[in-house]
């Protein structure tokens, strides 16, 4: 199976990427040299063969959460350029009613 011209610009379309003429013939070569490659991996008899689930044996190494220095609510507001005496005003990013 290869990629046509015309499959290529419809992609690069959707994709909403511009390419030139070069680059369409450089693009179209890397596809069908892609889609010739998976063709030849369907090849294979891989009915005995295992799914490969994990290409490593190794677990995650995770971390214990601690808690950490905190700032308070004061140290907050100090810092904020703008706010009142509760909380931090923002600019209004949402438009409503």
């Amino acid at each position: 199976m290869d990629v046509s011209l015309k499959e290529l610009e419809k992609i690069a379309h959707l994709a909403r990427i511009e390419l030139s003429e070069e680059e369409k013939k450089s693009m179209l070569s890397d596809f069908n040299k892609i889609l010739h490659f998976v063709e030849k991996v369907g090849e294979l008899d891989l009915e005995n063969e295992d799914a490969l689930v994990y290409i490593s044996d190794r677990k995650n190494a995770l971390r214990e959460d601690k808690l950490g220095k905190e700032t308070s609510q004061q140290d907050a507001l100090k810092n904020a350029p703008d706010h009142d005496t509760d909380y931090i005003k923002v600019p209004r990013v949402v438009k409503g009613e």
